[in-house]
C-alpha cells in the first residue's frame, strides 16, 4: 500500500492547495478528502468513479499527470483505469472540455469516412464496468482504453483487446488518445464522422 498511500497524500496536497488559491470556487471537500484518507486501507476502487466525476466538474483541481499516475494493480476496477485516461487526455494539447463519458465495448473505427453506429453501442462507465471485469478475468494480455475524441459533451471512450485471452493472465491496460487529425478539429468533435442510429 506504499505507493497507494503516497499517491493519496499527493491528492490531499493537490486539493489543498487548490482550494487556498485566491479564485477557487467554494467546495464542500470533507466528503473527498475522507474517501482518499480512507483509500490507504480500502483501495482505489471504491472512490475511482467519485473522483472521475469531480474531475470533470471542477478541472483543475487534481492535477491530470496525478490522475493518470494513479496506482494500478491486477484488481483495479474501470474506474480506476478510467480515472487515469482522462488524466491522460486531459494532458493531450488542446483537450476540450468533456462533462460526460460514454463507453463502447468495441472499437468504432472512426477514421476519415463517416460511420454509423447504434445507439445501444454506448453505455455509461458504470454500466460498463462488469463487461470490464470480464475482460479482465478472461486474461487478454492487453486492453486498450482509447479516448477517441467527443460527441457533443461526451468524451467517448473505446475499448479494445488482444484477439485470444489466457485465464490467469494479468492484463495490461493501456490508454491512448485520439487520432492526430482528431485534435485538429475543434473541440475534438466527430458529429462529422460518427452518426448515431436508433
Amino acid at each position: 500500500m506504499g505507493e497507494l498511500a503516497a499517491w493519496a497524500d499527493s491528492l490531499l496536497d493537490a486539493l489543498e492547495r487548490f482550494s487556498s488559491t485566491p479564485c477557487a470556487p467554494v467546495l464542500d471537500l470533507e466528503w473527498l478528502a475522507a474517501g482518499i484518507h480512507a483509500v490507504k486501507s480500502t483501495g482505489l476502487n471504491p472512490l475511482a468513479e467519485d473522483l472521475c466525476d469531480f474531475a470533470r466538474e471542477v478541472r483543475g483541481a487534481i492535477p491530470d499527470e496525478l490522475l493518470e499516475g494513479a496506482p494500478v494493480n491486477a484488481d483495479s476496477s474501470f474506474h480506476v483505469h478510467l480515472l487515469r485516461l482522462e488524466g491522460f487526455a486531459r494532458r493531450i494539447s488542446g483537450a476540450p472540455r468533456w462533462t460526460s463519458v460514454v463507453v463502447s465495448g468495441a472499437p468504432l473505427t472512426i477514421g476519415h469516412v463517416m460511420v454509423k453506429t447504434e445507439r445501444d453501442t454506448f453505455k455509461s462507465p458504470r454500466e460498463y464496468a462488469l463487461e470490464f471485469e470480464g475482460l479482465l478475468a478472461r486474461g487478454y494480455p492487453w486492453i486498450n482504453l482509447h479516448a477517441a475524441g467527443l460527441l457533443g459533451d461526451s468524451l467517448i471512450v473505446e475499448v479494445d483487446h488482444a484477439a485470444l485471452g489466457h485465464l490467469g493472465c494479468r492484463s495490461s491496460v493501456n490508454l491512448s488518445g485520439p487520432e492526430v487529425a482528431t485534435t485538429r478539429i475543434a473541440g475534438w468533435q466527430l458529429r462529422d464522422r460518427l452518426t448515431i442510429v436508433d
